[in-house]
């Protein structure tokens, strides 16, 4: 027991030594840039850029070649998100839902990423949900699918 203890406890010292905890200049750059690693990332990045900035060319960065295209015939990132993906705010907060992550959920080349979006439309509070597909090309995550709120209810 005792060297278990022992070994625990020099993991642990060891562990609390490091470099110098001042960002370096090239630490903050790459934090700047979006991390091509996390999917779930990547996919609030598309989003925070489509409808946060309305910027349709910096989404364009972070989405797979065929949503590239689509969203380029539209113009603009809001006529892209009101016409294709029914997404139409004033406000909106872009988060991710980890309520229903699953590791089987995550493949080599591509997952499925919740996102939830929570903001204001005309002065009343709007909540969607929307399951995105990423892809993995060339080693960075790209969005390849947005389907539609699974919550949504449609006038019958």
């Amino acid at each position: 027991m005792k060297p278990y203890l022992g070994c625990l406890l020099a993991v642990l010292c060891f562990s609390g030594c490091g470099g110098d905890s001042a960002p370096s200049s090239a630490q903050t750059e790459a934090s700047a840039h979006v991390n091509s690693e996390s999917p779930q990332d990547v996919a609030v990045h598309f989003f925070v850029s489509l409808l946060q900035r309305n910027d349709a060319k910096e989404a364009q960065k972070y989405a797979t070649g065929s949503v590239g295209r689509i969203m380029g015939g539209y113009g603009s990132a809001k006529a892209y998100a009101r016409n294709v993906l029914n997404m139409n705010f004033d406000e909106v907060e872009v988060s991710i839902d980890k309520s229903n992550q699953s590791v089987r959920e995550f493949y080599k080349d591509r997952t499925t990423v919740i996102l939830n979006f929570i903001g204001t439309k005309d002065g009343n509070k709007v909540h969607q949900f929307r399951e995105i597909i990423m892809l993995e090309e060339k080693g960075e995550w790209r969005v390849g699918e947005i389907k539609a709120d699974p919550f949504a209810r449609s006038a019958i």
